[in-house]
């Protein structure tokens, strides 16, 4: 079983998508909402029962199956991981995530997942790109 995920802009689908990718997962909950002035992200181990109303929000969600050795809930171990400013969702498993504990040591002891914003944003540091708040509308 992997996890589910889960995007819509219609607030009216929002429950009943989520209720659907349940049944991929119920380790824990994560939810990222978009807005115009800003964003809510929320992070718990029991599933969701309500949702935040918001016009014009975009709402990305997450229902966990673990995949890896985690033991209780760890909210930096739940979806969706933020590292910077990448925040990522993933359903699947990295084959090669020992590999990355080991050839980039950090101070945390994180999922395998949380390697893709990880690794996104040292490559973005990197190459001195703009973070998506330094970007203007002349840069896209």
């Amino acid at each position: 079983m992997m996890c589910g995920i889960l995007c819509t802009t219609n607030y009216d689908y929002l429950p009943e998508l989520y209720r659907l990718n349940r049944v991929r997962g119920e380790y824990s909950a994560g939810m990222l909402v978009l807005y115009k002035d800003g964003y809510l992200l929320q992070k718990q181990k029991e599933p969701f029962t309500s949702f935040p109303k918001i016009d014009g929000a975009t709402y990305i969600a997450h229902t966990r199956a673990p995949t890896s050795k985690t033991t209780g809930f760890v909210a930096e171990a739940s979806h969706p991981f933020v590292v910077g400013n990448i925040v990522s969702f993933h359903n699947g498993i990295i084959s090669n995530a020992q590999r990355l504990k080991h050839d980039w040591p950090c101070d945390t002891n994180q999922v395998d997942s949380w390697f893709i914003p990880y690794l996104l944003d040292i490559y973005r540091l990197s190459r001195n790109e703009k973070t998506i708040h330094e970007l203007s509308v002349k840069d896209c």
